[in-house]
């Protein structure tokens, strides 16, 4: 089954694939088949954005000296959030608040991938 092809041009088996040696195709992943992770019912949820990113964003003020992470698109009880974000992430109490007027919770420092991998981990 050898042939040989100048550099421009594909090479095209001229026998057919067995059938044994392709792999069903399936329209479920892995994880779908495994079924969805259980978890607890918890009292918050943070919603996704339109490209289906979570609403974590890195916000800078007084010139930059005053670096902040907000997050965005929450939901329920935010004053849980704030707590379990605060002792996942080990912040002082002064170090996090929650904003009720724009439903935002504000943390004092460029955050952002630590409060990504604790959402992420918590199931949003």
């Amino acid at each position: 089954m050898s042939v040989s092809a100048s550099p421009g041009e594909s090479t095209i088996p001229s026998e057919p694939i067995p059938s044994e040696a392709k792999e069903p195709v399936s329209s479920t992943t892995q994880t779908e088949q495994e079924g969805p992770k259980k978890r607890t019912q918890l009292p918050y949820f943070v919603a996704r954005n339109n490209l289906n990113n979570l609403g974590v964003y890195h916000k800078q003020k007084r010139g930059g000296n005053l670096k902040l992470t907000l997050v965005k698109n929450g939901e329920g009880d935010l004053y849980a959030l704030k707590k379990d974000i605060r002792d996942a992430l080990q912040l002082r109490e002064g170090d996090i608040s929650v904003n009720m007027v724009t439903r935002q919770i504000v943390i004092r420092g460029h955050i952002k991938m630590q409060v990504f991998n604790f959402l992420h981990t918590m199931g949003f």
